[in-house]
């Protein structure tokens, strides 16, 4: 599993560095550590329910045509919100904030605040927690490497 992704912002947040304003460019974010477990189980839930209720939905799709596909941030927040309970997906977004927090990063120089997240556009916002998801959450749950954008 990767250790850490880069999420390029379409809606560049802007921070104090050495006196000056900077456009940041991209998000830097680390894999989650134990310190995170509780809001990363949060995201394993709801994500696995989304996906158990979307294999309900889509019983035709055989499984083993799945082992092949490589799992986007944009295939995650569509079937979470396709087949998520909206009250889920709000718990996680904030759960989500905690962890990037935690554990995101700025150009990869300025540690994220959570001032600094709610500066982010929901766009780049959804982007981060979709690929966090692939890349960390869903990457575990499958057992092999995700695909990063």
């Amino acid at each position: 599993m990767q250790r850490e992704i880069e999420i390029k912002l379409t809606s560049p947040v802007q921070y104090a560095f050495k006196g000056d304003t900077v456009d940041a460019k991209f998000v830097m974010l680390k894999a989650p550590t134990a310190r995170n477990i509780s809001d990363c189980s949060f995201l394993k839930k709801m994500f696995t329910n989304a996906a158990i209720k979307a294999g309900e939905h889509n019983k035709k799709e055989s499984s083993s045509s799945d082992s092949d596909v490589d799992v986007t941030g944009s295939d995650v927040m569509e079937l979470v919100y396709a087949f998520g309970d909206s009250e889920d997906i709000e718990k996680a977004m904030i759960a989500a904030k905690k962890i990037f927090k935690d554990c995101g990063e700025l150009d990869g120089e300025i540690t994220l605040t959570m001032p600094l997240i709610d500066e982010i556009s929901l766009d780049d916002f959804e982007l981060m927690v979709g690929e966090y998801i692939a890349n960390f959450i869903a990457a575990s749950m499958l057992g092999k490497k995700q695909k990063k954008n």
